[in-house]
Parts: structure tokens; C-alpha cells; sequence
């Protein structure tokens, strides 16, 4: 699958949740569906995309959306 590295600009700051891609102030199974949606290239917009980056590469990819799953289910 090829990785989608098409980033909006995003007012990401330090006191931004992990995985809470969609700015709602928490990580929950909505960012996960969000992400998913993202990476199959459907119209979605990322509110904050780098609180998506779980692997800390700079970029989304499905290892990102793997560790935001993983995290999901042991919440």
C-alpha cells in the first residue's frame, strides 16, 4: 500500500493527546477509523496529524495505524 504523504499544516503542540488525530481531546476509536479512512486515500482531514505519529518517523502509515490499534485495545 503506498504511504499517503500528503500532510496538512496542523497547530500540533507539545500538550497534544497521542493518536488523537482528530483533535478531540481523546484517543479513542474514531481516530483509529479516521486513520484508516486516511490511508485509503478517502477525503478525510487530519485536525492534527502529527499526534497520529506513534512510530516518530515524520510520516502516517499503516504502522502507525498498528500501534494506534494496539493502543486502543489495551486501554
Amino acid at each position: 500500500m503506498p504511504e499517503n504523504e500528503s500532510y496538512p499544516d496542523s497547530g500540533w503542540t507539545k500538550q497534544s493527546i497521542k493518536g488523537d488525530i482528530n483533535a478531540d481531546e481523546s484517543f479513542d476509536l474514531l481516530d483509529v477509523i479516521t486513520l484508516q479512512k486516511w490511508l485509503l486515500h478517502e477525503q478525510i482531514e487530519l485536525a492534527d496529524w502529527k499526534a497520529g505519529n506513534l512510530v516518530n518517523d515524520e510520516k502516517l502509515n499503516i504502522y502507525d495505524l498498528i500501534f494506534m490499534k494496539k493502543r486502543l485495545l489495551q486501554s
